[in-house]
């Protein structure tokens, strides 16, 4: 009773308590232990699991993956190595990475990661070479991680490459074919309009030579066909100078009131023989002189124009030229040309401005053409900032609407200037002309225009000849030919521009030339000559340039 009583007795208590608190933490602490390696094999199994998970993600990858020290050792790599560096994975682990490059490459770019800042990611392109000693081209992206080795991830680009090469040989093709085609352009536009400008000269001094009759008629007729021949080639020639982005536009002063008239003169018979109303009309409120390329805004109308007389039986013809005003200093000026003729269906209103294509094929078989003055038409006015666009009905017609943005110019102009003009090309004298030109019908219808106009000619055939004729005898005026046997024109001007500068003196000298390609112009001007003047030629274009000149040499006597 005395020792159960000791055990019980309160002054231990708190022996009991300690004991409890004891017992207690430590079977805490094995629930504890127990959850935590509970814990942490789960975590195991999630961390080898996601290992496996991520290496089979980097050896399916379709890039070779390096994992590497400092020192640029290999410690990994994925089954995607093996493939693009020959090298089982078994090999390549302990290789350093400079080995799969060959000295050469090293030395073009060094491999330094012991320079690579963590974080930094470098990347260039390289040539490595495979176990077999082939070279691939790669592309490398290495960087630098925070346990102190690299990741390089390693692309073959070698199809890449390749369908580089064959695009860039594929290019040059392109270039070549597109020279070749250009060349055969050239030359197929220089033999053409050499002949043409025979023909289109000889016929239009008919035309003013013979009386009205049947002989005068067919003179017209024979020139009516020598020029729509010269329009397809100047279709064909402006179509391949806008695709190869070569047409030229030069913005310059001029009055639509000439413009109008210009197309009033090259239509007006012509509508009126067909039976057709020729309706022209300038709207007073444009301004009297604006600035843009004359030249191809005429260009504009005539294929609207020629367009409508081709689809037009009955009826009339309407030519309007209009403006409103942008701002203070630009106006736009609209081209508007309709006919009365048969109409172009909806679904083609677009497909009349594709080069080369028609409305049909009976359009082709019955009217011809080229089908490219439409579609010139539109490059030439989207060039000068504008539009162009149709409207039409069938049996009722069409209307097809130019509008191009054109600056007004400060320059004055009035009726006493050209009055002035025409004064002055009364007053022309009379000129001593050397021309240079190897083809015989073109000297004599060359002779019989100047002769005609009261010139003193004198003919070379070949560019020598010229030289020698221009040191024998004095001339106001050369024509030179370009293409000519023993020494072209530009020789020939380069002979007589060198002696000029010796001694003194400048004679005028005009290409009178077939080359007519975009370009040609400049080459000749760069090469000493003042003018340019591509064939064929009319009866008017010569005297206008005689005129010219015959003008000046006055003012200066």
């Amino acid at each position: 009773m005395t020792v159960l009583h000791s055990f019980i007795d309160p002054n231990y208590g708190w022996l009991w308590l300690v004991v409890g608190v004891v017992v207690l933490v430590a079977l805490l602490l094995l629930f504890w232990n127990w959850g935590l390696r509970r814990m942490v094999a789960r975590r195991t199994r999630e961390l080898r699991v996601n290992e496996e998970h991520f290496r089979t993600l980097i050896d399916l990858a379709a890039d070779t993956i390096l994992q590497g020290n400092i020192e640029g050792t290999i410690i990994g790599a994925n089954q995607q190595a093996e493939v693009l560096t020959g090298y089982p994975q078994a090999e390549l682990i302990g290789m350093n990475i400079s080995q799969l490059f060959s000295k050469e490459e090293c030395e073009r770019v060094p491999i330094r990661y012991d320079l690579l800042k963590l974080g930094q990611t470098v990347m260039n392109e390289r040539l490595l070479q495979r176990k077999d000693g082939v070279l691939v081209p790669i592309e490398m992206n290495s960087k630098m991680m925070p346990d102190g080795t690299y990741q390089a991830f390693v692309r073959d680009f070698s199809a890449r490459k390749q369908a580089e090469q064959e695009l860039v040989l594929a290019r040059q093709a392109a270039e070549t074919a597109n020279e070749a085609k250009s060349l055969f352009l050239a030359n197929m536009s220089h033999e053409i309009r050499t002949p043409l400008n025979a023909i289109i000269g000889i016929n239009s001094l008919l035309v003013e030579r013979l009386e009205s009759g049947e002989l005068q008629e067919l003179a017209k007729d024979s020139m009516a066909a020598a020029n729509n021949l010269l329009d397809i080639i100047s279709d064909v020639l402006d179509i391949s100078k806008i695709e190869a982005g070569k047409l030229e536009i030069v913005k310059v002063p001029f009055e639509p009131r000439m413009l109008v008239n210009q197309l009033e003169r090259m239509f007006g018979a012509i509508v009126r023989e067909k039976g057709l109303r020729f309706e022209v009309s300038l709207a007073a409120n444009l301004a009297g002189l604006l600035v843009s390329d004359p030249a191809r805004i005429q260009q504009i109308g005539v294929n609207l124009l020629s367009n409508a007389l081709k689809f037009t039986e009955q009826g009339a013809i309407r030519l309007r030229l209009s403006g409103s005003s942008l701002d203070e200093n630009t106006m736009q000026l609209e081209l508007m040309v309709s006919d009365s003729g048969k109409g172009i269906m909806a679904e083609n209103l677009e497909r009349v401005f594709t080069p080369f294509v028609q409305e049909d094929l009976s359009t082709t078989r019955k009217f011809g053409g080229t089908g490219l003055g439409l579609s010139i038409s539109r490059h030439l006015a989207e060039m000068l900032g504008g539009t162009i666009k149709v409207e039409s009905r069938i049996g009722e017609g069409s209307t097809f609407t130019c509008t191009i943005p054109c600056l007004i110019s400060k320059r004055e102009t009035s009726e006493r200037d050209s009055a002035a003009r025409d004064e002055a090309q009364a007053l022309c004298r009379r000129l001593r002309i050397l021309v240079a030109e190897d083809s015989v019908v073109n000297c004599k219808m060359m002779e019989a225009i100047l002769r005609m106009e009261g010139h003193r000619v004198r003919f070379a055939d070949t560019g020598r000849k010229a030289v020698e004729a221009w040191r024998q005898e004095s001339f106001d005026l050369i024509l030179m030919d370009i293409q000519m046997p023993e020494m072209d024109g530009m020789q020939a001007t380069a002979i007589i521009r060198a002696t000029e500068a010796e001694k003194g003196g400048h004679i005028p000298i005009i290409a009178l030339t077939a080359y007519a390609m975009s370009g040609d112009k400049q080459r000749f001007l760069d090469a000493g000559m003042d003018a340019y003047l591509p064939k064929p030629i009319t009866t008017e274009q010569l005297r206008r340039l005689l005129w010219e000149y015959g003008r000046e040499e006055q003012a200066a006597l």
